[in-house]
């Protein structure tokens, strides 16, 4: 059975995939359109791997949720990126709650 808050976390990276694919598409000329866009791929691809627990998304989202840590302090410390201690804390709880236990039984880890 799935944890909850990993079925809240895997639905909000599939919103979120969702809404950045879109939005990349509509502005696909440029570099950000294109970095939305994958950005938005690898969310929705974490979000569902997440909700159907397959193992290897829980090795992906590691390391994504950590890039996202490292470039949000690079962000607030360089202002290249305005939502940097936003995204450093919810990726902090992202990256903490995915080592619990019952959460990584969920991904046969």
């Amino acid at each position: 059975m799935r944890p909850l808050i990993l079925s809240i976390i895997a639905i909000l990276a599939m919103l979120i995939g969702l809404i950045n694919i879109v939005s990349g598409a509509l502005i696909i000329d440029s570099t950000s359109g294109i970095v939305l866009l994958i950005d938005g791929l690898i969310a929705f691809i974490i979000g569902y791997g997440m909700w159907k627990g397959i193992t290897i998304i829980w090795y992906v989202g590691m390391i994504y949720f950590i890039i996202q840590i490292v470039l949000g302090i690079a962000g607030y410390i360089f202002d290249f990126f305005t939502v940097g201690p936003l995204i450093v804390i919810i990726s902090i709880l992202i990256v903490f709650y995915l080592t619990r236990s019952n959460v990584k039984k969920h991904f046969n880890i």
